[in-house]
């Protein structure tokens, strides 16, 4: 299980950058510029290929917390608690991924599928922008939320000190990320602590939640 929840996270991160940086939205709030915008296939290509790969992105998140809590989610006490909270946020941070990729793909598919570009800018700036501020805004504080609480449950159950040290650290990032830049803390972390999942010797035992009582 534990390889499945690394996989899992890889393949998060690497969606979660790759969708971030796939489309070049123009860098103005001029509606008649973006009008013209989306008047290219090309451009709408890559806000379709944008929403897709970050709902694709949300998917890999929920298979990473399934997984996850099929290993180490048997604990109690202090444990428990740390792991119920962080499956908590991540699955509003998942549940808001997909969301965030459904909006931002929306008029872009719609437009592929026979509709028409709207002639409103101001339609088209806030649909797009409103994707982006689901992740910044509700998708940084739930995945806050559930890196502070793995962060603790690895000092908790023994487990490697400098994870849980970066993990504190992205965690502040993903708090204070109202521009994207400092949400790359997010896939940072994920991608390196499924690489030690995944690389992982079979024979090292991986130390369980205790079942230690709440103090």
């Amino acid at each position: 299980m534990e390889r499945v929840a690394g996989l899992a996270g890889i393949g998060f991160a690497v969606l979660f950058v790759a969708g971030a940086f796939v489309a070049s939205t123009p860098d103005e709030d001029q509606p008649a510029k973006w009008v013209t915008w989306y008047a290219s296939r090309g451009h709408r290509i890559e806000l379709l290929v944008n929403g897709y790969l970050w709902v694709v992105a949300g998917l890999c998140v929920g298979v990473m917390i399934a997984a996850a809590y099929q290993r180490f989610g048997r604990g109690t006490g202090l444990s428990g608690l740390y792991a119920v909270v962080a499956g908590v946020g991540a699955i509003v941070f998942a549940g808001v991924m997909v969301i965030a990729g459904v909006t931002v793909g929306s008029v872009a598919g719609n437009v592929m599928f026979g509709g028409t570009v709207p002639k409103n800018g101001d339609i088209l700036i806030q649909l797009t922008e409103a994707g982006y501020a689901f992740v910044l805004v509700a998708g940084g504080l739930s995945a806050a939320l559930a890196l502070a609480a793995v962060s603790l449950l690895i000092l908790r159950e023994g487990g490697p000190r400098w994870l849980a040290v970066l993990g504190f650290i992205a965690t502040i990032c993903c708090i204070v990320g109202v521009f994207f830049i400092p949400m790359v803390a997010l896939p940072i972390w994920i991608l390196v602590a499924s690489l030690v999942l995944v690389t992982r010797r079979s024979e090292e035992p991986i130390q369980a939640p205790s079942a230690a009582p709440a103090t």
